[in-house]
């Protein structure tokens, strides 16, 4: 569907240029393009949240054999998640775009759905603390609060979900800071488990051998992992049932 869409209904066909919108169909066009590519991720992110519930599902395969591509056969909830989260994160570069829209009825939908993706990025890094991609949850939240202040013009949803996102990132900066000293006491075999854990981590995003897929889960499809979940925590989780306390406090 995505590739169906049309150039004038791209954001990438628009400039980043902050004196680049100024014919008034184009400027129409740019706002349609940025709240569809926006809508269309926070579609991603509404269906695969219920299974940041258990840290589990999050490497569950979206596919069960190879699509358009193998790598894609290869995709799991986690990577689906964060590859979303991170692209609405990405509009931030068009902040001429982002100041019209903010005069617009579209500015609230916008400001909710940055602050979804806020939270979904806020999860995933307290989920893996000690994974490759840390670094970009929090850049990506960093770009969403941005995003949120340009977009929504200082009105009180904008106001409370900047508030909000920025207190996420504090929050992954002192779990972060507990997880080093934690691991500084552990002998140095212990410390190479974690570097390893943390390779393979980054090899099966990115798409690793036949032998370490065989470890994964398999792929969604079928009754019996619905019926599994049951969007009960996992007890023996504490670091998820973390991320969950976050976004039940964010959401209430």
């Amino acid at each position: 569907w995505e590739k169906t869409v049309p150039r004038e209904l791209k954001l990438g066909s628009f400039s980043e240029d902050q004196s680049m919108i100024d014919d008034p169909a184009r400027r129409v066009f740019s706002l349609q393009a940025l709240t569809l590519q926006v809508s269309y991720d926070y579609k991603h992110l509404i269906l695969f949240r219920p299974f940041l519930l258990s840290r589990k599902y999050l490497s569950v395969r979206l596919h069960d054999g190879p699509i358009e591509s193998q790598d894609r056969s290869d995709t799991t909830i986690r990577d689906q998640l964060f590859t979303s989260a991170l692209r609405m994160s990405s509009i931030c570069r068009w902040q001429n775009i982002l100041s019209i829209l903010g005069n617009t009825t579209s500015a609230v939908q916008l400001c909710f759905q940055c602050f979804t993706a806020g939270v979904v990025l806020a999860m995933l890094a307290l989920s893996e603390l000690s994974s490759p991609r840390l670094s970009e949850c929090k850049q990506g939240l960093a770009r969403l609060i941005k995003s949120l202040e340009v977009a929504g013009s200082g009105s009180p949803l904008s106001r409370q979900s900047v508030d909000i996102l920025m207190e996420a990132m504090h929050l992954i900066s002192a779990e972060e800071v507990k997880e080093l000293v934690s691991r500084a006491g552990k002998p140095a075999e212990d410390l190479r488990d974690v570097v390893s854990d943390s390779v393979t981590w980054s090899a099966d995003s990115c798409g690793a051998s036949d032998a370490q897929h065989a470890m994964q889960p398999d792929a969604v499809h079928g009754p019996g992992i619905w019926a599994e979940l049951d969007l009960t925590p996992d007890e023996s989780e504490p670091e998820i049932l973390n991320s969950i306390s976050l976004y039940q406090s964010l959401a209430s």
